[in-house]
């Protein structure tokens, strides 16, 4: 150390001679400052002010380099001095997009890619700059086909691909490699320091623009200051979407507004499509799933596809951060990369998932209207049976579906799971019920038709089902622990179906993890918790639940702590910001009973709500944030002092509050994004935020990609400096609101949801507008009386068979959905035949309306409940036979004598029909022989046949004997 300050000391005295090698002068103070930091580091002292001086030399060469180039681009809209250090630059042809490769100078700054026209005419030479591309939003390959080429695909939609091939051919393979090293290597660097600061000034430069040997003279690592640190609330995954704002490309083109289809994971590229089954896109493109997911530890992610893990490769790319947000990038996409997507986050207090069909296509197919390519089929099944239906449907657009049970529209549930790829649709009905019986029907639509599939599922009863809804028989009890133990929850549980349990700690579903594990076999329900901490402390609650209903059960777990005195497993870090700028501290305090955690910031205590403070905690993470600090009343010592029966800690920092220097453009910011609001249909709704940026942002307001103005009937803008509000009258406008923020620098926007819940309807008493009808049926058949009603509020329906109230049973079905009240009466009788009335009923009225059942009996064939009987006659009287046949539909009769048929014709016999009775009258005189009478009863079911004897007597011959009486005196 003494040679090198000899040496620099022998040199020259005077300022003129100090000039003349400046280059030699600059590495002299390199060694002397290399050779500080080496034996500081060595004797365990702070050698900041020496790492910082050494930072400045090693800059000085390269930023006079650079200057040679940043002073001359042309047309940049920020500041060129606070670029920072030019890491590379040259020629190639660039192409943006599908456009054509045109020539092109290209600079790499820290975390930046300037595109630029060189302009040789001129001296110096200039460029003119055309646009900048921050590399955190790209991805960086080597072309398949052209190795020479490097792709620069965005991993955000609406930003531009790129693609740089070098103009020197004889060195296109060196140059290509130096590239992609260097911006692999700033995405990694700014990835790993995740600053938000993208300019630096011309002399303070940060430590990693450097490239120097530093890292050869200090062990110490800078402190990683990416993103706020997550709160120490030991929770099980959860995942939503990954929010509302998109960062948009300065310069670039507008956004795709795309939404999620009943799942958490969205779905992002430049040709993607979201579908009602999912997502699709076209192969050679790029796709992007992303997700933001929370929990403490957290959680690990696994990504599968069609169940199977996926694992990083050439095409697929995992991105995690610590702020939870996690995406797959497949690039370029292949038709085999159709099918369901899932994402597993795991950590030691459950798991989540959540998942996505995507489908690729090679190409656009024709437009073409839906149609069955496989129907659906009638199905029968015993009760508690697992039934499907299934079709395959073709069409583009792929046809959206609805499915519906007797013209009803089906929702998804527990019970009736839907399936559907864009191509095969299918119904699960789990633990059918012979409610279910009915006909399923499948509708499929897109804008060029519709058509429709239906099928009967006829659900045959058990009679040993006994269908009870759950029943706790044994009940979890409170248990008392310390910190570290096994605990166990018992409970037993009735139920038919068999219920479905789920465990809870405080409202919060729990899932299976290493450290929770559930039993549950013949109704007795476990559950094991290992390694208890205190934040499984409180309710547990233990649910059942099945078709027929929902109960559940408490206990109260108390997890003992052991007593401890105030500690900081996160202290203070120290911190510097510009004037009027931002500044927050964070902490994590451990301790019990929870220590009183108080702030100071120059010996005078900040208080939230209070000068700019707002103070936010829990679980011991604080969160102190300071706005528009100044030299004067924020320069200095900030203390957090922790505070309980069993000690006081301190944590200490410092705050240092540099002057505002010349102001610095940057691209607008939303210090607060606008969130999702749900109102009553007719309240206006609020949208505020908070857009910073220089130049001051301009902002513009649209509601479904409509813009707003000041003169839009149904909204109020309002701003006061950099606060925003949007009011909107919602008896006019619902959707999706999003707020623009844009400046020569760039653009932002941010995204929400306005969902209005319609206004509550007047009410009115029922009013049938369709009544039912009279009905004949045949008798062991099912009947329907269906009618349509409108009334507010939902009326109480009764129904009534020849006065008589009847209820549901085994064969009376009655629904009653969306105004539409059905009757449904399995195996009808004779005696069921007379008036049914529906009675509808509210708070403000009824209506009534009625129709007649009339019920037939079944089709047989005629058996005769009346035989003619044998008769002797005499000659010249008439003989009268009767008959009749019990038979559905009515039979008709021939008579016969000897075989021969009675016609009209037949002279001596004539037929007649005498209250349903068929006579047949023979007269003798003609008919004069015995005879065999005999008649046959037809329908068109059968025949039945009898007969009697007809004899004919001849008539008697009467004699007469005369008495002579003579006179006495004869005799």
């Amino acid at each position: 150390m003494r040679s090198i300050t000899d040496k620099y000391e022998a040199g020259a005295h005077t300022f003129a001679e100090h000039l003349k090698n400046v280059s030699e002068r600059i590495t002299h103070y390199q060694n002397f400052f290399k050779e500080f930091v080496k034996y500081t580091a060595r004797a365990n002292q702070s050698s900041k002010s020496m790492q910082k001086a050494l930072e400045l030399t090693l800059g000085i060469p390269q930023r006079v380099h650079d200057l040679v180039y940043t002073n001359n681009i042309l047309q940049y809209p920020g500041d060129t001095n606070k670029l920072g250090r030019l890491i590379r630059h040259d020629s190639f042809e660039v192409a943006e997009g599908d456009e054509s490769a045109k020539p092109r100078y290209v600079f790499l700054f820290k975390n930046k890619l300037m595109i630029t026209e060189k302009n040789d005419s001129t001296e110096p030479t200039t460029y003119t700059h055309l646009a900048t591309i921050r590399l955190d939003k790209y991805t960086v390959s080597t072309h398949v086909l052209h190795e020479d080429t490097i792709l620069l695909k965005p991993n955000e939609p609406g930003l531009p691909s790129f693609s740089l091939k070098p103009k020197d051919t004889a060195r296109s393979e060196y140059v290509r490699k130096a590239w992609v090293k260097d911006i692999t290597e700033e995405q990694e660097a700014y990835a790993a320091e995740r600053e938000t600061t993208e300019t630096i000034s011309e002399y303070d430069m940060h430590l990693s623009d450097m490239r120097s040997e530093f890292s050869e003279y200090s062990a110490g690592s800078r402190p990683e200051e990416g993103g706020p640190p997550r709160k120490k609330v030991k929770s099980p995954p959860a995942i939503s979407p990954t929010g509302s704002s998109t960062s948009i490309y300065s310069g670039g083109s507008s956004s795709i507004d795309w939404t999620t289809t009943g799942t958490t994971l969205e779905m992002q590229g430049t040709r993607v499509t979201r579908t009602q089954y999912g997502f699709r896109t076209l192969q050679e493109s790029s796709a992007k799933m992303c997700l933001k997911v929370t929990g403490y530890p957290l959680p690990e992610i696994t990504w599968y596809k069609d169940d199977v893990q996926l694992h990083e490769d050439e095409r697929h790319t995992f991105y995690a951060d610590e702020d939870g947000f996690f995406a797959l990038t497949i690039d370029p996409v292949q038709v085999e990369d159709t099918g369901r997507y899932t994402c597993m986050a795991t950590n030691e207090y459950g798991q989540a998932s959540t998942s996505a069909f995507f489908r690729v296509l090679k190409v656009e197919k024709e437009a073409a209207p839906p149609r069955f390519v496989n129907a659906l089929k009638d199905r029968e099944c015993k009760e508690g049976d697992v039934i499907n239906f299934e079709c395959e449907v073709e069409g583009w657009p792929e046809p959206e579906l609805v499915w519906l049970v007797d013209d009803q529209p089906l929702r998804p549930s527990h019970d009736f799971k839907i399936e559907y790829d864009g191509m095969n649709a299918k119904l699960e009905i789990r633990d059918a019920q012979p409610d279910d019986t009915g006909v399923y029907c499948v509708k499929i639509q897109n804008e060029y038709g519709t058509d429709e599939s239906k099928a009967k599922l006829v659900v045959v009863p058990d009679p040993d089902k006994n269908h009870v809804a759950p029943e706790f028989q044994a009940v979890i009890e409170d248990v008392e622990c310390n910190e570290g133990d096994e605990v166990r929850f018992k409970s037993v549980i009735t139920g038919d179906p068999n219920p479905e349990i789920t465990w809870m700690i405080n409202g919060i579903p729990l899932s299976e993890s290493e450290k929770v594990r559930f039993i549950s076999e013949d109704g007795i329900c476990i559950l094991i918790i290992k390694d208890v901490t205190r934040h499984f402390d409180g309710t547990v609650t233990c649910q059942g639940s099945n078709r027929l209903g929902t109960t559940s059960c408490d206990g109260r777990l108390k997890v003992r702590v052991p007593p401890a005195p105030p500690s900081f497993a996160k202290p203070l870090e120290d911190r510097v910001v510009q004037e009027n700028a931002v500044v927050s501290f964070d902490v994590d305090v451990l301790g019990y009973p929870d220590p009183t955690v108080t702030f100071y910031l120059k010996g005078k205590e900040l208080k939230h709500g209070m000068d700019g403070v707002d103070i936010a905690g829990a679980d011991g993470y604080y969160k102190v944030i300071i706005s528009g600090c100044t030299v004067d009343a924020h320069d200095g010592e900030i203390i957090c002092r922790a505070v309980n029966e069993h000690g006081t800690a301190e944590s200490r920092a410092r705050l240092t509050v540099e002057p505002m220097e010349e102001e610095s453009r940057s691209a607008p910011t939303f210090i607060k994004d606008i969130e999702d609001q749900t109102v009553k249909y007719g309240v206006h709704a609020v949208f505020e935020t908070t857009v910073r940026g220089s130049p001051n942002p301009e902002v513009t307001w649209f509601i479904n990609g409509q813009k707003m103005d000041k003169g839009t009937p149904g909204v109020k803008i309002e701003f006061v400096n950099h606060d925003h509000k949007l009011t909107i009258d919602s008896a006019q406008y619902a959707g999706t609101v999003l707020c623009r923020a844009e400046n020569i620098v760039g653009r932002f926007e941010t995204k929400a949801r306005l969902t209005v819940i319609p206004q509550e309807k007047p009410k009115k008493a029922p009013r049938f507008t369709e009544l039912l009808s009279d009905i004949t049926e045949v008798e062991g058949n099912t009947v329907v009386f269906e009618a349509r009603l409108e009334a507010e509020p939902k009326p109480e329906i009764k129904w009534f068979r020849k006065d008589v109230e009847i209820t549901g049973s085994e064969n009376i079905v009655i629904r009653d959905f969306d105004g539409s009240v059905k009757l449904e009466l399995r195996g009808i009788k004779l005696e069921d035949a007379g008036e049914i009335r529906c009675q509808a009923t509210n708070s403000e009225g009824s209506a009534i309306s009625t129709a007649q059942l009339g019920v037939n009996r079944k089709p047989f064939p005629p058996s005769f409940d009346k035989q003619p009987k044998s008769i002797t006659v005499e000659r010249g009287s008439e003989a009268r036979f009767e008959a009749h046949a019990d038979a559905t539909p009515a039979a008709t009769y021939q008579w016969s004598i000897d075989g021969r048929k009675i016609r009209e014709s037949t002279e001596g016999c004539r037929v007649e029909m005498v209250d349903g009775t068929s006579v047949l009258i023979v007269d003798t005189n003609i008919h004069s022989v015995s005879s065999t009478i005999s008649v046959v009863a037809e329908n068109s079911l059968g025949a039945d046949e009898t007969g009697a004897r007809l004899t004919v007597e001849e008539k008697k011959v009467r004699s007469t004997h005369y008495l002579l009486l003579l006179p006495y005196w004869e005799t």
